[in-house]
């Protein structure tokens, strides 16, 4: 995988079992390269991210996490999950499945033959929509903030495979051991990384990194 932006002479070369990092020294750059990103107009700023030299489309295969204390899912992805929800109950809940339907169809059918005013209904149940109801969500809750962006980015891969993460100021928030350790699950799974960075770090065994500097000069 590869991605090519004008400031780059070469796309840069993204691997599986390394962490790639892009240092953006130059602020406006900076902004200007993080929002292109946050709103998913990477094509508008000339951001070309490709596989086998084919470009890929950023919506569905690129996710950004920039907030590391608030690890939102999209409303897309939890619809995902309710499906292969659906999908299990069917294989291996089926009798339970098909008597909680009944109920609930029995239950609605007298509600409106006691109820004062005629009402139509439908005549079976979504489950996709009675877990909506019931605000099913994962539960990612664990006191160590690197362990829920680790459990974060399983969960996504698991449900809705990713081409790449891209992780915005990493170093800003973890400590180079805290981060060899994530990175090395990172790379065991096989799950590509890109951080983006605004100032200079002491890398770590896992990274390769490229500076853009103040002057906008490729280091």
């Amino acid at each position: 995988m590869r991605i090519a932006f004008e400031l780059l002479a070469l796309p840069l070369k993204l691997e599986e079992n390394r962490i790639s990092v892009i240092i953006i020294e130059n602020r406006p750059f900076f902004r200007q390269f993080l929002s292109a990103l946050l709103a998913e107009h990477t094509d508008e700023a000339g951001i070309v991210f490709s596989v086998d030299f084919e470009p890929l489309k950023f919506k569905g295969n690129i996710t950004v996490i920039d907030n590391y204390n608030n690890l939102e899912l999209s409303s897309g992805f939890i619809k995902k999950i309710y499906e292969n929800m659906e999908l299990f109950c069917f294989n291996e809940l089926l009798e339970e499945t098909f008597s909680l339907k009944k109920e609930i169809i029995s239950f609605t059918d007298l509600l409106l033959s006691c109820y004062d005013y005629d009402f139509l209904c439908k005549n079976d149940v979504s489950l996709t929509e009675l877990f909506k109801i019931q605000n099913i969500k994962p539960n990612i809750k664990s006191s160590q903030l690197l362990e829920n962006i680790l459990e974060y980015i399983l969960l996504i891969q698991k449900y809705a495979p990713q081409k790449l993460f891209i992780l915005i100021n990493l170093h800003a928030y973890f400590s180079n051991d805290e981060l060899n350790a994530f990175f090395y699950e990172i790379t065991l799974r096989n799950i590509r990384i890109l951080c983006i960075e605004s100032c200079n770090f002491e890398k770590t065994d896992f990274e390769d990194v490229t500076i853009i500097d103040e002057d906008l000069c490729v280091i």
